[in-house]
């Protein structure tokens, strides 16, 4: 829990290093007495005393408090009103981060929840509703790596296996889903496209040969990882209209240079680099073979996202693969 009630004054405290300690801290779910953790290693944030009742501020992750802390940093320095963990419905449900920004007719308030773990589309659904019902302009999610871990270790167009609810918000907005990189303190947009495998040939009961038919992936998508920045932007969604005003938040994409990835190597202390526009043709694979046969040590950066990888000799090679025996290795 990352903000607290003053007892005396009623104001919302929230939780840091130089917060002096206080016996008037209170939950603002349970009322219960809470004590402030100064964050000397962990990020800073309110525990309960011991012997108080179940309370459903209790039990948060440590991944999950850094990250709400990363985007309030990050949104305040965009100059947004911001408010850690605000409450509504009658506290039965607390927005993670709530912030103001600017739409179309004025200021407009976005919920924006992380997700650190699963969370059935159900629940989901129910907190958007209640979101709207509160005033909200929209509830944006934002997925941790821990929840997409894979998406930040994937290649233009490597396929992925989407959480259900992940699925969900594609389908309903048709738009890239935010995932937020804590570690480095960057958030990214992952765009998905179909998949569709071919028929296969078979034999049929006369001997003929015939081909199934092609079939469509459900939960694996084709997946692209492109950088965002901190500000939000009002979007439409997919089902607006003249009469149904469908829209939504979102991160606003990073621009983005025309040679985005750098291929570099190592080899005693000689060290060179190359900037490409795709890790995934077939020079920029014949690079990277090269350099490794030459004995350097390669290595694989994404500038605007800053994910890295290593050129690595795959254990178990698949004439399947472009390169055999080779691959990228997320580091």
């Amino acid at each position: 829990m990352l903000v607290a009630v003053h007892a005396r004054s009623g104001e919302r405290v929230e939780a840091s290093k130089h917060l002096p300690a206080s016996p008037d801290y209170r939950c603002p779910v349970c009322g219960w007495t809470v004590i402030v953790k100064p964050g000397r290693v962990v990020v800073s944030h309110f525990a309960h005393r011991p012997a108080g009742p179940r309370c459903g501020a209790q039990g948060e992750s440590i991944p999950h408090m850094r990250a709400k802390v990363l985007l309030a940093q990050r949104f305040r320095e965009h100059g947004y009103d911001v408010a850690l963990e605000e409450p509504h419905s009658g506290g039965r449900r607390r927005v993670d981060v709530a912030v103001t920004i600017r739409g179309r007719n004025g200021p407009v308030r976005v919920a924006v929840e992380v997700q650190d773990s699963a969370i059935a589309v159900g629940e989901l659904q129910r907190r958007n509703h209640a979101d709207k019902q509160a005033g909200f302009f929209a509830t944006l999610w934002v997925f941790t790596t821990n929840r997409l871990s894979r998406a930040r270790g994937s290649l233009p167009g490597a396929e992925l296996r989407l959480p259900e609810e992940v699925r969900y918000l594609d389908r309903r907005w048709r738009l890239p889903v935010a995932v937020l990189d804590v570690q480095r303190e960057r958030v990214m947009l992952v765009s998905t496209a179909p998949i569709i495998r071919e028929g296969q040939p078979y034999y049929n009961e006369y001997g003929d040969e015939e081909y199934s038919p092609d079939r469509w992936l459900v939960a694996t998508r084709q997946v692209h990882v492109a950088a965002a920045t901190f500000e939000l932007e009002a979007v439409r969604g997919r089902y607006a209209t003249a009469r149904n005003p469908d829209y939504t938040a979102a991160f606003k994409a990073a621009a983005v240079p025309d040679r985005p990835w750098r291929i570099s190597s190592r080899r005693d202390t000689a060290h060179t680099t190359a900037d490409i526009a795709d890790p995934t043709d077939e020079p920029a694979w014949q690079l990277a073979q090269q350099l490794m046969e030459q004995g350097h040590t390669v290595e694989l950066e994404h500038l605007p996202t800053a994910r890295r990888w290593r050129h690595v000799a795959r254990t178990n090679a698949d004439d399947d693969f472009d390169e055999p025996g080779y691959q990228w290795k997320p580091v």
